[in-house]
């Protein structure tokens, strides 16, 4: 886990900077482990990493009109395939 998010370095001085890359990690983790959760729910932790999802979803864009329609551009077929296993994670308001 240490190196898939390479948390093992951290070259802060001050207390308050070491707390908040503590957070960031901890986030990340959250993050790391509720993708995993969903790539055994589907059976795909052989077929292809957190890290690749995270790299593939990295691409998606959003195209916003002026008039404000909404819509994802042209995606690579393994990015739709992707995106598909995490369609409702990724459509939920935040809050």
């Amino acid at each position: 886990m240490k190196n898939d998010l390479e948390a093992d370095r951290s070259y802060l001085g001050c207390d308050e900077a070491v707390r908040g890359y503590f957070v960031v990690v901890f986030l990340a983790m959250r993050l790391y482990f509720k993708v995993l959760r969903r790539l055994r729910e589907r059976g795909l932790v052989g077929k292809v990493s957190v890290r690749e999802v995270l790299l593939l979803l990295s691409k998606m864009r959003m195209i916003v009109e002026s008039g404000g329609s909404e819509y994802l551009c042209v995606l690579p077929k393994k990015t739709e395939e992707i995106f598909e296993v995490f369609k409702d994670m990724l459509s939920k308001p935040m809050g």
